[in-house]
């Protein structure tokens, strides 16, 4: 039985979709790491909020691949966004580069009563940055055609 042309095309999606939730995850964890889960009940929070995370992000990753569905399904944007394959890396690092910049750039302090004071990030930078970083996650495409052509030539049998 032959596959589906859109299927063989989107056959990307079985790394894409891990590398944009894993992505952001990971940035959900480090910065989650420094607050204070000492105790019983700190690692029963710490466990909650990264389920809790995890659903947030899932339910993201799926809403940026509903708002890519363009470069998926129309020939002409996906090969555009294929050829030019440096933009998705670029515009993941400059996503964690503005999640970096909403602690210092526009934060504000929230005090607290009792330990350090925690530093409120700005919510422009912060949602942008994460929101950058998941679509470029979601949308990266290794580019194996180049890889191939440096490994083995123009001339090859693959």
């Amino acid at each position: 039985m032959r596959v589906p042309s859109l299927l063989r095309r989107e056959w990307h999606l079985l790394y894409q979709f891990p590398l944009a939730v894993g992505g952001i995850m990971a940035l959900n964890v480090v910065v989650t790491l420094g607050w204070d889960w000492s105790g019983l009940d700190g690692w029963l929070a710490f466990a909650l909020n990264t389920a809790w995370m995890f659903l947030l992000t899932v339910a993201t990753v799926a809403g940026l691949g509903i708002v890519g569905l363009p470069l998926r399904l129309v020939c002409g944007a996906g090969d555009w966004w294929r050829a030019r394959w440096w933009i998705a890396p670029s515009g993941a690092l400059l996503g964690v580069v503005l999640c970096a910049l909403s602690f210092h750039v526009g934060a504000s302090e929230l005090c607290v009563e009792e330990g350090p004071a925690l530093t409120v990030p700005n919510q422009v930078l912060s949602m942008g940055g994460l929101w950058l970083l998941g679509f470029c996650l979601l949308h990266f495409y290794i580019p194996f055609e180049r890889i191939k052509k440096a490994i083995y030539g123009n001339d090859n049998q693959w």
